[in-house]
């Protein structure tokens, strides 16, 4: 039985070590169009979306993506999509599995950071020691994850050029 859990929050605040969500609602079903509907009803019952930046985070995988939050953010003043951490931490190990630790933290530290020349280096470093064309598609399509139609992997530093 798989499960689909959305949420809706308004921001995060720390509390000693751990991270509170603000007015945080919580959705779940069995089915995945429900747990959609449901996530649309309640943000646009909620809130004015036309006035409103929604920042939507999810792993990527099928349904998961930027098309699909975009639909539900549709109407909003701005919508940022972003990438969690983890998966981005694991697509970097999956696809660059050949480079060195340090070529693969480098990447993962300048997609983190923003830094998008210290990226394309650390990109061409990891294609050097790509040994195929499999592993050189590997490079390419991270790449594309972090150019592609659905911008950064992580959230942009609001408020910055970058």
């Amino acid at each position: 039985m798989e499960i689909h859990r959305m949420q809706v929050y308004e921001g995060r605040e720390k509390e000693g070590k751990r991270t509170r969500l603000i007015y945080a609602y919580h959705m779940a079903s069995t089915e995945y169009e429900k747990t959609w509907e449901r996530a649309g009803w309640y943000m646009h019952r909620h809130y004015g979306l036309s006035h409103t930046i929604v920042i939507s985070n999810g792993d990527g995988g099928t349904g998961y993506g930027y098309e699909a939050f975009q639909e539900l953010a549709a109407g909003c003043k701005w919508h940022e999509h972003q990438r969690d951490v983890y998966h981005v931490h694991r697509k970097v190990k999956e696809r660059l599995h050949f480079a060195a630790p340090e070529v693969q933290e480098g990447i993962r530290q300048s997609i983190w950071n923003h830094d998008e020349t210290s990226l394309a280096l650390w990109l061409d470093t990891a294609e050097s020691e790509a040994e195929g064309t499999d592993e050189l598609q590997d490079v390419e399509r991270l790449l594309y994850q972090q150019r592609g139609p659905s911008g950064p992997l992580l959230l942009k530093k609001m408020g910055s050029d970058n």
